[in-house]
Order: structure tokens, then C-alpha cells, then sequence
């Protein structure tokens, strides 16, 4: 069992030490687009070399975290499984003919299932270790912060590549779907989808209403992207806004939407007048290792707040493909956040223009 080990971890030190290749949103689109077993056959062979660098890079980072936070069962959990699933890749015959391009991405559409609850299971792990630190050091939450920001980065890339081709591989493509990729996805209907379903969650857990006031750009707008991306960024910068707006007194006004189109950008500006939050706080908006609830709020099973990775990774979502989210607050009155979404599809994995 030792020596196995052994050669496993030294197979994923090698792996660890290639490049990744990053690609953009819009190759990959028009790649898929292609339903050929040609095409099939060279995107899992592809995958077949890729995934294990990227998993092999993740499961290093890992170990670079704090030891009191690397040694928590949820932290060694989630490092197995990157062994494992490297494992089971490397292990996997090469996917050279249509027969074993299937069996192929069964494995990895397990793999990808397998990592569901990753985020919990880190934030879990995280938890304990901010309670135990409450003076934490700025040095100290830079790093952690920094290790996550790429792990999680990777992560996205991990389980788009994943995704794109399993949807490619097994179902149909319409004439604007392929894949996990819209090519014509309509950004208010994603923004409306999002709104209804914070809706229903904040009636839930606070048995009161949020009223939303909309000032979009042109309704029929359509751009290449990912819905699943654009709706997970809404959803949480809208949860957080719902949230601020009802636990702020006596604040009745709306949660206002408004949408823009620029040389490159499509521009979503959320404002709420929830009390925003001090300069301090603002330093630590996007950190994994902070969370602006006092408390958990949990209905349902449904947890609003309290986990602690909710801007951080929409803000990762937002800048995977060059786009970005920042965030304006004035203590006292409320906060304005803008997400930034390039309508090209044209930049690579994690490329933008500016960051801060």
C-alpha cells in the first residue's frame, strides 16, 4: 500500500510540473459545434492528457495550505479524491477509438459528480480554523486566499472541459446550444430566472417580500456565453443583496438591476440600499477565509449565508473567461456591484484586462 502511494503522488508531482493549456470559450464552441466521432474521439483524447495536469497542479496546491487546515478530514477528503480521480484517468486506456471515447467520458461524468460538494467541504474545513484564528495575520488570509483563488479557477476550467463535453458527447445540439455554451444566450431572461428564485428563498427564510426594479439594455441582447456561469453570479451578488435589503431597518426601497453594452463588455449593475458595509470589510469582500453573516440562515436545506465563498467564486465565474465584478459600498447607505461579462468569447482561461 506504501509504495503504491509512493508512485501515485511521484506520477502527480510529474504531472504537476507541465503546463496546462488554457483555452477560449468561443474554440471551444465552435469545436463542439462539430459532432463528429473525429471530433469526439480528439476532444477525449485531449481531456485524457489535460484533466490529469490540472487535477495533478490542484492536488499540490492543496498541501501548501495551513497544516492546521490541510490535517482536517475535509481538507484530506477532498485531496484524496484528486488523487483518485488523477488515478483513475492515468489508469484509463486511451480514448483513441469511439467505444472507448464513451467509456471515457462515463468515467470522468462520474468524476465531475464525485466533486460536487468540494466548495462545502473546504468552507467546512475553513470554518473552524477562522474561529480558532480570529486575529488572523493579513499575510495569512493572503495566502490561504491566493491557494484557493487558483484552486478554484482550475476547478471552473476542471468542470466546464468536463461538462462541454459530456453535454457534446450525449446530447443533441440545437441550433443555439452547444454543450454547457449559448450562443445566443439572453442575459435578462438568465437575470429574471435568477430574481425568481431568490425571490422564493428569501419568502422562505424571512417570510417577507423583495421587490426588484428593472432598467435594462435592449431586451433581445444576445451574446456567446455559459447560462449556468451567468446565473450562479447573479444568483449569489442578488442572495446577498436580498439579504442586506431585509436585515437593514426600516429599508423598503428595491433591489435595483440595470444593464449596459460596451466595446467588449455586457455590464450587470445590482444596487441595494441594504446599509452597505465599511472600507474595513471591503478588504476582505472577496476572501475565502470571511463571511458577512453573523450567523447562519438555513431553511429547507437551503443555506443563504454563512458559507463564506459566495462572491469569491462569483467574482472567479465572472473573470474565467475575461470578464470581471467589483463592488462599490458606503456604510450606512448600501452597495452597488457591477459583474462584467466579455460578449466576445475571445479570451483564454482567466485572461482579463484589468484586475484588482
Amino acid at each position: 500500500m506504501y509504495l503504491p502511494m509512493l508512485r501515485l503522488l511521484s506520477t502527480v508531482r510529474h504531472y504537476a510540473g507541465r503546463n496546462a493549456t488554457p483555452v477560449k470559450l468561443n474554440y471551444i464552441c465552435n469545436y463542439g459545434k462539430l459532432k463528429r466521432p473525429s471530433n469526439i474521439i480528439q476532444q477525449s483524447l485531449f481531456l485524457h492528457r489535460e484533466l490529469p495536469i490540472r487535477l495533478a497542479q490542484r492536488a499540490i496546491e492543496l498541501e501548501n495550505m495551513p497544516y492546521s487546515v490541510l490535517k482536517t478530514e475535509s481538507i484530506q477528503n477532498v485531496y484524496n479524491l484528486y488523487l483518485k480521480s488523477f488515478d483513475k484517468i492515468t489508469s484509463h486506456e486511451i480514448p483513441d477509438t469511439m467505444v472507448r471515447s464513451d467509456n471515457f467520458t462515463n468515467l470522468i461524468s462520474d468524476i465531475r459528480t464525485d466533486h460536487n460538494d468540494i466548495e462545502f467541504d473546504i468552507s467546512s474545513a475553513l470554518e473552524p480554523y477562522r474561529l480558532q484564528n480570529s486575529n488572523l495575520q493579513f499575510e495569512d488570509v493572503k495566502n490561504i486566499d491566493k491557494i484557493l483563488e487558483n484552486f478554484y479557477s482550475s476547478r471552473i476550467g476542471i468542470r466546464f472541459l468536463i461538462g462541454q463535453h459530456v453535454d457534446v458527447q450525449k446530447e443533441e445540439i440545437s441550433e443555439t446550444t452547444v454543450g454547457m455554451i449559448n450562443t445566443r444566450c439572453n442575459p435578462h431572461k438568465v437575470i429574471k430566472h435568477a430574481v425568481e428564485d431568490v425571490q422564493t428563498m428569501i419568502e422562505n427564510l424571512y417570510c417577507d417580500e423583495i421587490f426588484f426594479e428593472y432598467d435594462l439594455a435592449k431586451k433581445d441582447y444576445e451574446f456567446l456565453y455559459i447560462p449556468s456561469h451567468l446565473y450562479y453570479i447573479v444568483f449569489e451578488v442578488l442572495k446577498n443583496a436580498g439579504r442586506a435589503t431585509l436585515e437593514f431597518p426600516n429599508c423598503v426601497k428595491p433591489i435595483k438591476i440595470q444593464t449596459s453594452v460596451s466595446k467588449d463588455d455586457f455590464i450587470i449593475k445590482i444596487s441595494d440600499n441594504g446599509g452597505g458595509f465599511s472600507r474595513n470589510i471591503m478588504k476582505q469582500i472577496f476572501s475565502f477565509s470571511y463571511t458577512t453573516a453573523g450567523e447562519e440562515h438555513e431553511d429547507r436545506g437551503i443555506k443563504i449565508a454563512g458559507y463564506g465563498h459566495g462572491l469569491g467564486l462569483s467574482r472567479l465565474y465572472a473573470r474565467y473567461f475575461g470578464g470581471d465584478l467589483t463592488i462599490s459600498s458606503v456604510d450606512g447607505i448600501g452597495t452597488d456591484v457591477y459583474i462584467y461579462l466579455n460578449r466576445f468569447g475571445d479570451k483564454k482561461e482567466n485572461e482579463a484586462d484589468n484586475r484588482t
